[in-house]
């Protein structure tokens, strides 16, 4: 990557950059930039030492439970999905409007949501199981039509010739991923719509996906890791404009009771 490959992300990634740094985020460094055919993402403005600190974010700064109201918060049941709970906020009050609306300005759009989640797709994309055992052990006729998503994300295996289906006890992690973020959402909206019986659906759906999509692990002071990991989850002003990566990640997150740093694994040139 030189630095020709990228430009300016733009005035309103210059203006949160501001109240980022107004919150107390130190960014050194680093800065957001457009890179062409691949979007919005970070981009170091000098030469960077392996071992520098390029983000901290304050525990102050971060989106969590502990951080919203108690006064808003304690409206949901106590088995409302965290994802859910940042959603309604973010969509219904105006405090949190008003707070995050710079912040809001350089997420992703609806249409660029729809574009990229399956959760937005239709059923003739996601597809259907196309094959239901009889009591006798045949499969009965075939009905509905294959996934266009992998089968270890659907959870259909029917897009797999018969000859190659996967054992029926086979379970990995990841098995219907879709399946179970979807009915994650549902779940969520159902306890939402106990506070807010008319919540607006498509931004309960927006601020759902932006906070799924934009979250970090996260564990407050003193508390248990939950049984569910995704009940671990907090949103990160500025830091979520890393991308992330498994087999080269070139920067190691880490949290504690100060909050979110990020230090490079390796040195980086201009650029």
């Amino acid at each position: 990557m030189t630095v020709h490959d990228f430009r300016p992300a733009g005035p309103e990634h210059d203006e949160f950059t501001k109240w980022a740094k107004a919150q107390g985020i130190q960014i050194s460094g680093v800065a957001a930039v457009a890179f062409a055919g691949r979007g919005i993402g970070i981009a170091a403005l000098r030469d960077i030492d392996a071992g520098e600190t390029i983000v901290s974010v304050p525990t102050s700064s971060l989106l969590t439970l502990d951080n919203i109201p108690s006064a808003f918060k304690s409206k949901f049941q106590a088995d409302t999905p965290v994802q859910g709970i940042f959603a309604a906020y973010l969509a219904c009050d105006d405090a949190a409007k008003a707070k995050y609306a710079l912040w809001q300005a350089t997420w992703p759009t609806m249409q660029d949501f729809e574009a990229s989640m399956p959760l937005l797709w239709p059923e003739y994309v996601i597809g259907t199981k196309s094959k239901q055992p009889h009591e006798n052990g045949e499969d009965a006729p075939q009905k509905g039509f294959c996934s266009l998503l992998p089968p270890s994300v659907s959870g259909y295996w029917n897009s797999i010739p018969s000859s190659h289906q996967v054992p029926s006890d086979y379970s990995p992690t990841q098995q219907r991923l879709f399946h179970d973020q979807y009915d994650r959402f549902q779940r969520a909206l159902k306890h939402v719509k106990l506070v807010y019986p008319c919540i607006d659906l498509k931004a309960f759906t927006y601020y759902w996906l932006a906070a799924h999509t934009r979250c970090f692990f996260y564990v407050a002071k003193n508390a248990a890791v939950p049984e569910d990991r995704n009940e671990a989850m907090a949103l990160c002003p500025f830091a979520d404009y890393f991308n992330h990566s498994c087999d080269d990640p070139g920067c190691e997150a880490t949290f504690d009771e100060d909050g979110y740093s990020f230090t490079t694994t390796k040195s980086y040139g201009k650029g």
